[in-house]
């Protein structure tokens, strides 16, 4: 490169790389650098991914029918998707079944089991609240209603 495309260059650069006082890329060498570290297509991480954020949808949505994926998925197919959506079933045998035997995966059994658990202390907890709001309220209703002996009775 000769001296007048260097400074061509860095003209370019200086022009586009102070915002703010901080000194940034190019486009071209930010969009360049990103999409030369970005996996192809058919890369395990990127397929990696695309499976997490389809389980991570596929578990929380509440747009997503979980009997009806299951009716789509043959009894092989995506067999992590299928334990979710029997979690979600509250089928919890078939789901546990489907991570010790299927899948081979105790870890994804043991995450499973910890997952059923904490929902069903919250579950109890949010009862017991409710429970107890339910109590209060109807020894409120007790004492001020027609029972007698609330404030207003003379």
């Amino acid at each position: 490169m000769n001296d007048a495309d260097k400074q061509s260059v860095s003209s370019d650069h200086s022009s586009s790389s102070q915002t703010n006082g901080a000194q940034q890329l190019p486009r071209s060498t930010v969009s360049t650098t990103y999409t030369n570290t970005l996996p192809s297509p058919g890369h395990p991480k990127r397929r990696r991914d695309a499976y997490q954020r389809l389980r991570d949808l596929v578990y929380a949505s509440p747009y997503i029918d979980p009997e009806y994926v299951l009716s789509k998925l043959g009894q092989s197919q995506l067999l992590e998707i299928r334990a979710l959506m029997l979690e979600r079933l509250g089928r919890h045998r078939e789901a546990l079944s489907v991570y010790v035997h299927d899948l081979k995966a105790i870890k994804l059994a043991e995450e499973y089991c910890d997952r059923v658990y904490e929902a069903g202390i919250a579950a109890a907890a949010a009862a017991a609240r409710t429970g107890q709001a339910a109590a209060a309220a109807a020894a409120a209703h007790h004492h001020t209603g027609s029972g007698g002996g609330g404030l207003g009775a003379a």
